[in-house]
Formats: structure tokens, sequence, C-alpha cells
């Protein structure tokens, strides 16, 4: 297994966070090496994964093809980040900042990117990626797959909403 530093500890998670509100900037090399740790979680499950919360990774980090289930990038900002073919299944990615971001071809399954910024952002072919997971995000400019960028699933939730509201107003009227 690979030894950590205490100091690298804090950056991913596995120690006692920074005592600060304010995102730390990583270098591109922090990010490989905590990229690298959270395989030994994928292999061993009693380690815990990776989680770069509030972090501020380098603009352009290339991340493809990348195992990063579980990981936590809640609060990141991870502007023209190249995650294309990872896999985000279970990851998180709450109020991230992923302007610009290439996201195609990723496994989204159980991600969560409620109120994330992914203005500009590609998403194209993202496996399993649900509207509901997008719930208050910024995708403005965002390139969506098929289904979600229909939003089919909130025309269902209208139209379901448009009967129920006929179905009482039948009610009340009949009665």
């Amino acid at each position: 297994m690979m030894e950590i530093s205490a100091r690298f500890g804090r950056l991913i998670g596995i120690y006692p966070p920074v005592a600060s509100a304010e995102r730390m900037q990583l270098t591109a090399a922090e990010v490989y090496q905590g990229v690298q740790a959270h395989q030994a979680y994928i292999a061993d499950s009693r380690i815990p994964p990776l989680d770069m919360s509030a972090r501020i990774l380098p603009p352009r980090i290339d991340l493809r093809h990348t195992m990063l289930n579980d990981a936590s990038f809640r609060n990141s900002e991870m502007r023209s980040a190249d995650l294309t073919g990872a896999d985000l299944t279970n990851a998180n990615f709450e109020r991230a900042i992923l302007i610009g971001a290439r996201l195609a071809k990723t496994n989204c399954s159980g991600a969560t990117f409620t109120d994330a910024v992914l203005r500009g952002a590609d998403l194209t072919d993202c496996k399993s990626l649900q509207t509901a997971q997008l719930a208050g995000s910024d995708v403005t400019g965002a390139k969506l797959p098929g289904p979600v960028a229909s939003f089919e699933m909130l025309k269902t939730l209208a139209d379901a909403g448009a009967q129920t509201i006929s179905m009482l107003a039948a009610c009340a009227h009949g009665g």
C-alpha cells in the first residue's frame, strides 16, 4: 500500500480536514496522487474513498478514463476538467464548479450534481444520467444527453400534474 503523508491525507480527506472554509488549491501532482490512492479504495473498501471536497483542481486537469466511483468533489472547482470516459458511479459533485468540463461517455449512475455549475460542459453520451441528478444545476450552454436535454421526465411530471388537477376539479365539480 502506498505511503500517504499527513499533509496529503488532509488534502484528500483521509485525515482531519484543514480548518478553513475556503477552497484549497491543489497541484496536478496532488490530484494524481489522490486518484492513485483512490485505486486502493477500489481494491479494498476498508480504505476511505477519495474526498476532494472544497478543493480547487488545476484548470484542464486530465482525469480521462479514471475510476472515481464514490469519490467526493463537493464544493470543488474543476474548470475545464477532462473526465471523458471516467467511472463516476455514486460520485458527489454537489455545488461543484464544472464550467467547460468534459464528461462525455462517463458512467454517471448514482452521481450527484445537485446545485452544480455545469455551464458549457459536455455531458454527451453520459451513461445513466437522469434529470433529477442535475436538480438546481446551472446547465446553460451545456451539451446534455438526449433524454436529459429533452427533459422528458419533466414533461411526464407536468402531464401527471395536469391529470391530478383535472381529477381534483372533476371531484369538486361532481360532489
